[in-house]
């Protein structure tokens, strides 16, 4: 088997439907600082880790046989999941990320694994919508609050399209409170940035803050999980992190909508 990752076709990404030109750009400038948000923990991606682990775990105990495909939505250079990809009895992988700069710092990341990759770089709207391959598994961990509340729905719609029978959508995002605007959510979030984040160099601090306050659109928890009830989703809410902010979420389709 070749172990070199291999690259799908592109899809178009000049102006995607999840993240600003203006904040695409600063995204890709800003790798140091989401790796140093990361080994800090600010964003408490340990704890979503090893619920993460844990999901997978008990889904992999359920699906027999078949071969694991999982496709990994936004998935930037994979900090977080590859340890948990290495450890997974997987046929194949396939990384979307509108971000040009992502995907190869992703094929790095897993070099020598012995695993057929294909890597998309485009919207994760897009991707969703297109006809493909149909994965067991499907990841995205903080790509959907770039997302307009409408185009949430849209993906929560289309994604069953690309997962096959009894698969397993996971996502990992921020959400807002009930009742919480946006722009109080932004206030209580810069907050926390500028009080605890204290590990980051102040220029570090504002990259992030620009970032969210151009593109962070976080859904309230209530809303999301209708969204998804009427899409036909059974959700589970798997882990919470201590900031009433980022939360990790597992969806099947009901047994109903896939007759």
């Amino acid at each position: 088997m070749d172990s070199s990752p291999t690259t799908g076709d592109a899809l178009p990404s000049a102006t995607t439907q999840n993240l600003s030109a203006d904040s695409l750009q600063l995204f890709e400038r800003s790798w140091q600082t989401y790796h140093r948000v990361v080994a800090e923990d600010l964003m408490e991606h340990a704890g979503l880790q090893e619920a993460l682990a844990s999901r997978l775990s008990s889904f992999l105990a359920g699906w027999g046989d078949a071969p694991l495909q999982l496709a990994d939505l936004a998935c930037g250079d994979l900090t977080t999941l590859e340890p948990l990809l290495r450890a997974l009895p997987l046929a194949g992988f396939t990384g979307v990320d509108a971000a040009a700069t992502a995907l190869p710092l992703a094929q790095a990341r897993l070099a020598g694994w012995a695993v057929p990759c294909q890597w998309h770089q485009g919207d994760l709207l897009h991707w969703a919508q297109q006809p493909g391959e149909r994965y067991a598994v499907i990841t995205c961990l903080f790509g959907l609050h770039h997302l307009a509340d409408p185009d949430k729905q849209r993906f929560l719609e289309v994604i069953a399209g690309r997962l096959a029978d009894g698969g397993l959508l996971v996502i990992g995002d921020v959400f807002r409170e009930p009742g919480e605007e946006r722009p109080t959510y932004l206030q209580r979030y810069v907050d926390r940035v500028r009080s605890l984040w204290t590990r980051l160099e102040p220029g570090q601090q504002d990259h992030v803050i620009d970032h969210m306050q151009s593109s962070d659109f976080p859904a309230c928890r209530e809303a999301f999980a209708a969204m998804a009830q009427a899409a036909g989703w059974q959700l589970e809410w798997i882990w919470s992190g201590s900031h009433q902010a980022e939360a990790l979420l597992a969806l099947q389709l009901d047994a109903c909508a896939q007759l």
